[in-house]
């Protein structure tokens, strides 16, 4: 099972250049996390998993909102992600499916404790 700061490490290095920012680098890094969360499902108990997606949830989303939330409000917020990849892009239905399915999955756990 990847470790966070191994994940939180992958993050910055698919931002290592932030001069050339775009949204499929955001993309990815949510992506990423997706990948390691499935991988996660495999490897921790009903609690464990819980509290690891929580914590790599957290900081996920404090590293994209810290460093580059300027630069999502500058192209529009995260609603124009969808003039970028359009209702019928691969990447943008695989990421929200995946994030639909994930979500799902958290709430099914937590009541079922």
């Amino acid at each position: 099972m990847p470790k966070i700061d191994t994940i939180m490490t992958v993050a910055k290095v698919i931002f290592g250049d932030t001069k050339d920012l775009n949204w499929g680098r955001i993309v990815a890094v949510f992506y990423f996390t997706l990948e390691a969360v499935i991988r996660a499902i495999k490897y921790l108990s009903k609690e464990g998993l819980l509290k690891w997606i929580k914590d790599l949830v957290v900081q996920v989303t404090a590293f994209v909102v810290r460093h580059f939330s300027n630069w999502i409000a500058s192209q529009g917020g995260w609603s124009s992600i969808l003039e970028n990849y359009g209702t019928s892009s691969t990447t943008f239905v695989t990421v929200l499916a995946m994030s639909a399915i994930v979500g799902i999955y958290i709430i099914y756990m937590s009541r079922t404790k």
